[in-house]
């Protein structure tokens, strides 16, 4: 007996150890400069960034996805000898491009398919297991919001003594994309699911490779907004991300996934438009005779043969430069072919603490640039016009923040640490504005005006949302705010929680599935000089919104609204 208990003491010791040493590496490298990483790969040189940060940019993380990589699941990078040193942030990904100044105008079609790489911040100190902030960017899966170049994670690594990551992944039909042409690889090639394969790839570099950053690969949180917070979902429930995040936060995203039949329907439309446009057929009628008489191997030929501006211009955007179209496929490998329903009845792999939030009007973003709506933020709208606007992102955003909370209720019920939040700030048109008029009605408590606030970049007054909202008036409050969310964001990067007592911040409880009265989430708002932030019994459901929208006087008006702009009730 005793011999048994040796021996199992032994194998535990074991068995710890190895996962300890799979946790904890010291870090490699034969070097003494501090900027030069030895990743699993090659050597990488950083450089000195601001708030005492060093940043690595352009770190590849997978091979280029290009010719017979195209709609393939990602590769390893290639190895590289001498020390990789980049001072610039890569290509973006093929997308439609906006004006920097106004993401409503399109600018044309840029990006490379040779884009899969991350950036990596960290303190400029000898720090190890440092818990690891892994973002993923929004834009619909179509285009990248914010750039790169337009978000820093110095201030946030800084502060909360964190890695921070950034990535970028396919986009559009370069990403998601599924078509029995292209289903004559390993499970994971045929997916679709290609740029859902990037993130974990993404991931997976993370695990083998961060200890040499000073990160813990056993401490990663994922975030990501919009587009980002749709992809985290997706991790939630994907068996194939099991254990490779411990934590997550979604900003603004909703659990939503395509069907496999309107993926091929749209894959095939590309297909009829290509045909068209060569002039192989003259319409889709002998498109489609044209196309039965090619081979799998000839359809994947053709596509493969393709630019990728050609294939990104055969749909035209819909929203600034986003264009609409099915992704995120329940393939029953990466996804899960029950797809959200494991939210239902609990099956879903990765049960980790997560918030999840809104935006007081998400859908402002979406609205201000339509015809109807463009005097609002112009400062010349009738109170009629102005009015109608602001009743319809109302109910519309409030649409929007009823389907996170039913995620929050579905998670609650099967596991622990689900937080929810509302960010308000700007969202004030009375006494309470916080930013001038006009843009405090057409665009105050917008779609993506949180993300400058999460990551400490209050102070970049140089974006297309910070040129407007961000005033010396409101400095002093917005700054608190900022550094409140960092505050939460960095206690529960580390612990799972974002309360801590000695935050000295109101506590941010979980969301508790009890009817009425009970905790729900946190409202994250400030006047012009000081943090306004408490938590609230608030819960959305489409049932409540709708009956109260019946009531309203102008309730016809604000359905033709929502009508025109359906895609965004999600």
């Amino acid at each position: 007996m005793k011999r048994v208990s040796s021996l199992f003491l032994i194998f535990l010791f074991l068995s710890l150890s190895a996962i300890y040493a799979g946790c904890y590496r010291d870090i490699i490298g034969g070097t003494n400069d501090p900027l030069v990483v030895e990743t699993k790969y090659g050597l990488v040189k950083g450089q000195e960034d601001k708030n005492n940060t060093i940043v690595w940019k352009a770190i590849p993380f997978a091979k280029p996805p290009v010719e017979d990589l195209r709609w393939k699941a990602p590769r390893d990078p290639d190895s590289w000898s001498g020390v990789r040193e980049k001072t610039e942030f890569c290509d973006i990904c093929p997308q439609y491009t906006t004006d920097p100044n106004n993401i409503s105008i399109v600018t044309g079609i840029g990006g490379s398919e040779d884009c899969l790489y991350l950036n990596i911040w960290r303190p400029n100190t000898a720090d190890k297991f440092l818990p690891v902030y892994f973002w993923i960017h929004g834009g619909g899966n179509s285009i990248q919001l914010p750039r790169n170049s337009d978000l820093s994670g110095a201030n946030l690594a800084s502060r909360n003594n964190m890695v921070v990551i950034s990535i970028n992944y396919r986009l559009g039909p370069l990403g998601w994309l599924t078509h029995p042409a292209l289903r004559t690889g390993s499970a994971y090639d045929n997916s679709g699911n290609y740029g859902t394969l990037d993130i974990i790839k993404a991931l997976k570099w993370v695990k083998e490779n961060i200890w040499a950053f000073g990160g813990n690969p056993c401490d990663v949180t994922v975030a990501g907004e919009s587009a980002g917070g749709f992809d985290i979902f997706s991790l939630i429930i994907s068996n194939v991300a099991r254990g490779i995040f411990q934590r997550a936060i979604v900003e603004s995203g909703a659990a939503k996934l395509a069907t496999i039949a309107d993926g091929e329907t749209y894959a095939q439309g590309i297909i009829i438009k290509l045909l068209i446009k060569d002039g192989k057929a003259s319409d889709v009628a002998t498109a489609m005779a044209y196309l039965a008489n090619m081979s799998n191997a000839d359809v994947a030929g053709y596509l493969r043969s393709k630019s990728s501006p050609e294939i990104i211009s055969l749909n035209s955007p819909s929203s600034g430069a986003m264009v609409f179209f099915p992704n995120l496929f329940p393939d029953g490998v990466v996804l899960p072919s029950n797809g959200y329903a494991t939210l239902d009845d609990g099956t879903y792999p990765n049960k980790v603490p997560i918030v999840i939030g809104s935006n007081k009007y998400e859908t402002k973003l979406f609205l201000f640039s339509a015809p109807q709506f463009i005097t609002v933020i112009l400062g010349i709208a009738t109170p009629e016009v102005r009015e109608l606007y602001m009743l319809a992102n109302k109910y519309m955003s409030n649409l929007w923040t009823a389907g996170l909370d039913a995620v929050a209720r579905k998670m609650a019920k099967y596991q622990k640490h689900v937080y929810v939040y509302r960010f308000n700030w700007g969202s004030g048109v009375g006494a309470d504005s916080v930013i001038p008029y006009p843009y405090n009605y057409a665009l105050g408590g917008c779609h993506g005006s949180e993300i400058q606030f999460f990551f400490g970049n209050v102070d970049d007054t140089t974006g297309s949302l910070g040129r407007i909202m961000f005033t010396p008036q409101n400095s002093p409050g917005r700054f608190a705010l900022s550094n409140a969310i960092m505050d939460y964001l960095g206690k529960f990067a580390r612990i799972g929680d974002p309360s801590c007592r000695l935050l000295e911040l109101p506590v941010w409880a979980e969301w508790s599935n009890q009817l009425t009265g009970a905790p729900k989430g946190i409202k994250l708002d400030a006047n012009l000089t000081d943090i306004q932030i408490e938590m609230s019994d608030e819960e959305f459901t489409v049932p409540g919104i709708m009956t109260e929208l019946q009531s309203e006087p102008r309730a016809n008006e604000i359905m033709q609204v929502m009508q025109q702009f359906s895609a965004f009730l999600l």
